[in-house]
């Protein structure tokens, strides 16, 4: 079993377990709204944020609607069935970071990213990428994929590393002589994976340490403990 399908199966699990909690009969008739329509309905209990993630929702794709990829299968926010107006991209009120934090809060899908953003976020991205660069950070990201990304400066910009999440980054100068050993540690506030954030309720080491591997491997890095 590979590791997306892995993530893919723990959080379809996980899912089941906050959808057996007690739900209002106004929340009820919405659930089975949203899987009449063959979706998965997401909320913690009856005064809680409720999402509609829908697959191949005909009015939804991942050009106007807030998109989750998971395990190569498409499920988008049905703005029709959510209180979260943050997470409506056809909406005045929608924000990326705003729907990222409150999905999180209700779901098991951390550890997949929203794929739809606006020209706001990809610009964040941008002076993220800009600012971590410049402090002597490493700036990684999914291939071409902005939406996945985290920022890790050196050791020695943090006072304590107690509550960081540091790797050590064996990469290679202009000239390929490997330099080993040097320890990085996450920057939280330019960093978009919550599995990767110390502070964060879905925090994971072994997830965080696959997904920073990965990424370092588009630019010719290794990652390990």
């Amino acid at each position: 079993m590979n590791f997306k399908t892995i993530l893919s199966v723990s959080a379809l699990a996980l899912l089941s377990a906050v959808n057996a909690a007690p739900v209002s009969k106004d929340i009820q008739t919405l659930k089975s709204e949203c899987q009449a329509q063959k979706g998965l309905f997401v909320n913690k209990g009856e005064n809680s944020d409720y999402v509609c993630l829908q697959p191949n929702f005909k009015e939804a794709t991942v050009d106007n609607a807030a998109c989750i990829n998971i395990d190569e299968q498409i499920f988008c926010i049905n703005p029709k069935i959510t209180n979260i107006p943050e997470c409506d991209r056809s909406g005045d009120d929608y924000d990326y970071e705003v729907c990222v934090q409150k999905l999180n809060k209700i779901s098991p899908f951390s550890y997949y990213p929203i794929l739809s953003f606006s020209k706001k976020d990809e610009a964040k991205f941008a002076e993220d990428k800009e600012k971590c660069i410049k402090g002597l950070g490493i700036y990684l990201e999914w291939d071409d994929d902005k939406r996945l990304n985290a920022c890790l400066y050196p050791e020695f910009n943090f006072k304590s590393l107690d509550d960081e999440h540091c790797v050590s980054v064996t990469k290679s100068k202009e000239n390929n002589t490997p330099l080993y050993g040097i320890k990085y540690c996450v920057v939280e506030d330019k960093t978009t994976i919550p599995a990767c954030k110390k502070s964060h309720e879905h925090y994971s080491a072994d997830y965080c340490n696959r997904f920073l591997d990965a990424m370092a491997s588009f630019q010719a890095m290794d990652i390990s403990i």
